[in-house]
């Protein structure tokens, strides 16, 4: 095991997502910026500005010392959990969503923020559960972190956001599953799960439009207004054939995809740099959830492992859903694709579980190394 090769490579993955997304934002962006704000690069700036205080927070997440999360683990989410609750009061609507928090200088999306501290809470949470020996017990074990996870997804399916409360429900019930929770605890409690996301599709009309095209469109039946995003996403990727029509000379952000720069953004790889470009891409985020597995797997304890677990899933299931909407298999979400969609929250905090990752398997370098001194110093004393 290297831990040190596992930190380089994901280190440089993830730099090699930020710089190509970089690179597909102004491509993307450079008609809309224009004809919108006068300005052809304003976008690539704002995302290009976004990016660094993303490298900042990845540097900085990298050094501090993963244990003094589970200190503060309660306090952070108890916090999250009041800012989801401000964010449904005071959030103003957009696109039929209140999702955003303004602090005067600059705004944020508390969901963002509640998925790095609901993955923190419940590696804590899980630990302590399973020290006891309370873990197996559904009343005192599961039950108590079964409730985190559906008060934060459900916090966050208010605003209404189904696609991020879906991601944190999927993420929540693998940290339970790979810790060892009782198949039919999590069975008996995701049934129930999935007939209130009906419920709730039925209620909130957006939801329903969207799946009602998603099934309308796989049958064949529509070509609707709100699949036009689909449609156009999937005539950019299919267009780049094996090697891409070249970087800058894409046709689907001439307004013809709506907002390409952002969750879209796996088109336009696709028509720019091709089979090859977009296949590079999907294996850059093999590799993330690869080496967070192997960084997971080298924790000294488990709530490192945990913590690099649920984060490196967090990432790994947001790119595949945003992918799967683009291709047209999933219907179309909110999600953006990890590091490279124009944005800040997202690219900010996804940059900083990065770094989180890192610093557990910085971490273990630490501990291994001090074994190895001890050993050494044990063996001269002896001689």
């Amino acid at each position: 095991m290297n831990l040190r090769k596992y930190i380089i490579a994901l280190f440089f993955v993830v730099i090699a997502l930020i710089t190509l997304g970089n690179v597909m934002v102004l491509s993307a962006s450079f008609s809309y910026s224009s004809l919108r704000y006068a300005d052809e690069y304003k976008l690539f700036y704002s995302h290009l500005t976004k990016s660094f205080i993303a490298l900042i927070a990845m540097a900085i997440f990298a050094v501090i010392p993963y244990a003094r999360y589970k200190k503060y683990s309660k306090i952070l989410i108890i916090v999250s959990t009041l800012l989801l609750i401000a964010t449904l009061i005071f959030a103003p609507e957009r696109k039929g969503a209140g999702r955003w928090l303004s602090l005067g200088l600059f705004s944020f999306q508390p969901a963002e923020m509640a998925k790095i501290k609901l993955v923190i809470y419940l590696a804590a949470l899980i630990e302590r559960k399973r020290s006891s020996g309370f873990f197996d017990h559904f009343k005192y074990g599961y039950l108590p972190v079964y409730f985190w996870i559906v008060l934060t997804a459900g916090l966050i399916l208010l605003q209404p956001n189904f696609s991020t409360a879906f991601l944190i429900l999927a993420v929540g019930f693998s940290m339970l599953f790979i810790s060892g929770a009782k198949i039919r605890y999590i069975a008996s409690s995701i049934v129930p799960m999935i007939m209130a996301g009906i419920v709730l599709v039925i209620i909130y009309p957006h939801a329903r439009q969207r799946m009602y095209n998603f099934i309308a469109a796989k049958l064949g039946t529509i070509e609707s207004a709100p699949n036009i995003q689909v449609y156009q996403a999937k005539l950019g990727l299919g267009s780049g054939g094996l090697f891409g029509r070249g970087l800058g000379r894409n046709m689907q952000g001439n307004l013809f995809l709506p907002e390409a720069y952002g969750d879209f953004i796996f088109s336009i790889i696709g028509e720019e740099l091709g089979f090859i470009g977009a296949f590079t891409v999907v294996t850059f985020y093999f590799a993330i959830f690869f080496l967070g597995w192997l960084i997971a797997k080298s924790a000294g304890n488990e709530f490192g492992k945990l913590l690099a677990f649920g984060l490196t899933m967090m990432i790994s299931i947001t790119a595949f859903v945003n992918i799967g909407v683009v291709i047209g298999i999933l219907p179309t979400t909110g999600i953006p694709l990890p590091f490279v969609s124009f944005g800040g929250t997202a690219i900010v905090f996804a940059s900083a579980s990065i770094g989180i990752i890192i610093n557990v398997a910085f971490t273990e370098i630490k501990n291994q190394e001090l074994k190895s001194s001890i050993f050494d110093e044990s063996k001269e004393v002896a001689i």
